[in-house]
């Protein structure tokens, strides 16, 4: 079972690449970064191991020439531009956060398939060889199989004019409804089917390849008409003089995703208009009793503007007396005593704070948040 070993910081995402590389990896959690000097087949590292370890990971794979020791970097897309300059050098593949189960497997499974090749290339002799060759043919039709029966469609692809593939896993056929070679003998097919909201988008940014991995999100067109969301990373590989040579990628369906995305934006906004017509005030704080949000009720049920209740102590509307006891009942509640209080506030009278304000009364709940009435 191939070892892969997780030097990263963030303990989220330690835990959760633990949980999904266990079924078919040997992960290794170390307690000290001496463990790059042990015996592994993967390394997987965030961007505050990576700024940490650099140098020391391009010392390993150096020493371990010709052996081929591959490294993984997790980080987030925003950060993709830059990192890419180091792609081949101390990196070999990204995964970008949130963490996406299918491209993780992806990218381990090429980075381990490519050290595994180095490794028996390195133990061979001449006269084994041929023997060698006829088992990769073998591990290829295997992988083949494995391709195909995954939710990922890798190809390679030509780097100008159309960026149309040049070959293509047949499981493209179980997602987009098109044969491989529909996809192959046109090069001007996959633009074609690119959704025209998105197609200059793709082709004015592809010419970004040149950095090293590009990830896109687009809609492309299925057989039956249909339009689904693809994510499409794509590495640019080049000759010995530097030149393009050819492109590889991947596709995955992340139509769902879409969907569900677009729920929690709706499901938002319908709560985000609820909590603002609301006929009660609505206040919430944090743990400093700061004001993170207020309604326009609650705020009008002060005298003052949500702008300028925004950061502000919710002990700065109180007088003396009824601060102290305030002060006091959101101890209790920090400690996890749940109860339920009248407070009185004193609302503005005039633009300026100061003046006399009549009072508000509020009933606390618990999470910080606050629903109010007049008093």
């Amino acid at each position: 079972m191939s070892r892969i070993l997780l030097l990263v910081d963030n303990q989220r995402q330690r835990r959760l690449l633990a949980e999904l590389l266990a079924r078919r990896y040997q992960p290794i959690v170390p307690d000290s970064d001496q463990a790059l000097e042990a015996a592994f087949d993967l390394c997987i590292l965030d961007g505050p191991a990576w700024d940490r370890l650099s140098k020391r990971v391009r010392a390993r794979r150096e020493a371990a020439q010709p052996i081929f020791v591959p490294f993984l970097l997790v980080t987030a897309r925003k950060d993709a531009g830059l990192v890419t300059r180091h792609l081949g050098k101390t990196i070999d593949h990204l995964v970008f956060t949130p963490i996406d189960k299918a491209e993780l497997l992806a990218a381990v499974e090429i980075c381990l398939r490519a050290r595994r090749l180095s490794v028996e290339m390195r133990r061979l002799s001449d006269r084994e060889r041929k023997w060698a060759e006829e088992d990769l043919r073998a591990t290829g039709e295997r992988l083949k199989y494995l391709l195909a029966s995954s939710s990922v469609a890798i190809y390679t692809a030509r780097t100008s004019g159309h960026y149309g593939p040049t070959s293509i896993t047949e499981n493209v056929r179980e997602m987009l409804g098109y044969e491989p070679e529909e996809l192959t003998a046109d090069s001007s097919f996959w633009i074609d089917h690119v959704h025209p909201e998105d197609r200059r988008r793709i082709l004015t940014e592809l010419p970004r390849l040149e950095r090293g991995v590009c990830t896109y999100e687009y809609r492309f067109q299925h057989k039956d008409g249909t339009y689904r969301w693809m994510r499409d990373e794509m590495r640019l590989i080049t000759d010995a003089l530097g030149n393009p040579a050819e492109i590889v990628g991947y596709w995955i369906d992340i139509s769902e995703r879409k969907r569900a995305e677009a729920a929690l934006r709706a499901s938002e906004e319908r709560s985000r208009r609820i909590v603002e017509t609301a006929e009660e005030g609505i206040w919430v704080i944090d743990a400093e009793s700061r004001t993170t949000f207020a309604n326009k009720k609650m705020a009008e049920m002060l005298g003052c503007t949500q702008e300028e209740m925004m950061g502000r102590s919710l002990f700065d509307f109180m007088d003396e007396e009824e601060r102290a006891l305030a002060k006091l009942l959101v101890e209790r509640r920090r400690r996890g005593i749940r109860e339920q209080h009248d407070f009185k506030f004193r609302r503005q009278a005039a633009p300026h704070y100061g003046r006399s304000w009549p009072p508000v009364r509020c009933s606390t709940k618990r999470g910080g948040t606050w629903a109010h009435s007049p008093w």
